[in-house]
């Protein structure tokens, strides 16, 4: 499995959030089925409304998972409780944990914000990742 740790050079929620639209962007440009993995239902909803507007002339279908049936066939999905048993071959985290049902991904892009206390939650999972032999690797974004 592959991680990929983007660090960001931004503190703020917002900013950060448009860097994972322009990331969902191009995972979903390649054909890729992806998973957006958030801590609660504010930043889930705040990530639903930004993906349909976050860029004129974007068009990113998605569903939230709760409202997700077994016939959906989306390539977007999101969510902030459990993972959904459904073909998604990538893994966006927003989470400050590991989710559970990260082994049913192929690929985990982890978002690393520059705070402290997020630095340090993410180092945890840098060092979860890595006891489990998994290729981790990490990019500073500057937004």
């Amino acid at each position: 499995m592959q991680v990929d740790f983007y660090l960001l050079n931004v503190s703020e929620t917002r900013e950060g959030e448009h860097f994972v639209c322009r990331l969902t962007e191009k995972v979903f440009r390649q054909k890729h089925f992806i998973y957006i993995h958030t801590d609660n239902q504010s930043a889930t909803s705040r990530l639903d409304d930004l993906l349909w507007t976050f860029s004129p002339g974007s068009f990113l279908p998605h569903v939230l998972a709760h409202h997700m049936t077994k016939d959906d066939k989306v390539k977007i999905t999101l969510g902030y409780a459990d993972i959904p048993a459904t073909a998604h071959d990538v893994l966006i985290n927003m989470a400050t944990h590991v989710p559970l049902a990260h082994t049913q991904f192929s690929r985990i892009a982890e978002i690393v914000y520059n705070t402290e206390p997020h630095k340090q939650l993410s180092r945890k999972r840098y060092r979860y990742y890595r006891e489990q032999k998994y290729a981790v690797s990490s990019h500073e974004m500057t937004i």
